[in-house]
């Protein structure tokens, strides 16, 4: 949604719980959709997953929204039937479409009674009708979003993102993970001022379509520039991992099969500590200077 909109307290809401009913022991799946509500001119998508992966995808021939979410076991020492269905039956996922005059967002939220266990993944396939803003948070896979247009927040862990569209974006995006490649890509009258920054890999920026870019600067981790005059801020941060940026004819086009990079599980050690800044972004608390510009993000 544009940037300075904002969502008063929805005046009608459609809600649906996605119960997840008891079912094979390795995994759940449960399939439902949603009216877009009347009148919506703007419908924006606000995901929040406790583990697993989110893959959005704008359908303009879609007549209503539909979430497919998946349960299941992440990992496991022994089989164990018993100890599966545990664990996929502590989880849920709740969406429910919130409107105000003319504005809509669809909210998924996703549940568990071990929110901290690494054993358990919900996996969302969200398709909608249009999407004019973008707002997810994710842990332990893929986030990937393709057709949306207005602002993009995405914050993921341990899992790469990729962002395309063939809609021109001229609004804020923050994307930021912890161990995981950045793509995005974007089609000509896009705009920006990006600023990229990997602690280990590479950033790239490919504009194939316009010669409006100015006040470059990069090096193998880190890159700036401004595209099309833009004021909108685009920023990419990644402690281990590449940030590819393009600006290309058909964006939604460009695919790739392996998107992830393996994350080291020593790196995993640095949680807390003094060596606590190599590991966490984005993050407020006091940082050392030399990174303060990486993690720092307003």
């Amino acid at each position: 949604m544009p940037k300075n909109s904002t969502l008063k307290p929805a005046t009608s809401l459609l809600a649906l719980t996605l119960c997840l009913l008891s079912g094979c022991s390795s995994g759940k799946t449960h399939v439902a959709t949603l009216d877009v509500p009347a009148g919506a001119s703007l419908v924006a998508l606000d995901v929040t997953n406790v583990r697993g992966s989110v893959e959005v995808r704008v359908n303009p021939r879609a007549t209503h929204a539909t979430v497919e979410s998946t349960a299941a076991v992440a990992t496991r020492d022994y089989k164990s039937p018993a100890k599966d269905a545990e664990i996929v039956d502590a989880l849920g996922v709740n969406a429910e479409f919130a409107s105000v005059e003319d504005r809509a967002v669809l909210k998924v939220v996703s549940t568990s009674q071990r929110p901290e266990a690494d054993d358990q993944r919900i996996d969302l396939k969200i398709t909608l009708p249009r999407c004019d803003g973008v707002s997810i948070d994710n842990r332990g896979g893929l986030v990937m979003v393709v057709g949306a247009s207005g602002a993009h927040t995405i914050t993921n862990r341990l899992g790469p993102v990729e962002v395309r569209t063939n809609t021109p974006i001229v609004d804020p995006v923050t994307l930021t993970t912890t161990d995981g490649n950045i793509y995005y890509q974007v089609p000509p009258g896009s705009s920006g001022s990006f600023d990229l920054a990997t602690l280990s890999g590479e950033c790239a920026f490919q504009n194939k379509v316009t010669d409006v870019q100015k006040d470059s600067y990069y090096t193998r981790q880190a890159l700036s520039t401004v595209l099309n005059a833009g004021s909108n801020p685009v920023v990419a941060r990644t402690n281990a991992g590449d940030i590819r940026v393009w600006v290309i004819e058909d964006p939604v086009g460009l695919t790739r099969m392996y998107k992830k990079t393996v994350p080291d599980f020593r790196d995993l050690l640095f949680q807390d500590g003094s060596q606590r800044y190599t590991r966490n972004l984005p993050d407020t608390a006091q940082r050392n200077t030399d990174y303060e510009r990486w993690y720092n993000i307003k």
